[in-house]
């Protein structure tokens, strides 16, 4: 599972001041099957909980921003590539490493 640095707009700057010679794995899921797991991940703190449907349409600090968000791959990955080259990179889609590791 790539962890929550993916999405945190100053993650990556850091991480290469810190490492700028790292390879980085990304493994992306389906966006519709992460923001339902992330979804039932919040409603097992009822006082983080929201319908899945006032999230949708209304995100809000208590459930991080991010029910959706973390699902636009394509806005990661380009803060990614900003800051390392594509040889650098590698991307996997969970659903393919589940199926054959």
């Amino acid at each position: 599972k790539t962890p929550v640095y993916m999405h945190l707009p100053t993650a990556m700057s850091r991480i290469k001041k810190t490492l700028p010679a790292v390879k980085l794995i990304v493994v992306l899921r389906n966006p519709t099957e992460r923001a339902w797991s992330h979804w039932k991940y919040w409603k097992r703190d009822p006082s983080k909980f929201m319908s899945i449907l006032d999230e949708l349409s209304h995100p809000s600090k208590r459930s991080r921003q991010d029910c959706l968000k973390r699902g636009f791959y394509d806005e990661h990955l380009s803060r990614i590539t900003k800051w390392f080259p594509p040889e650098r990179l590698l991307v996997l889609v969970a659903e393919r490493v589940w199926r054959d590791p």
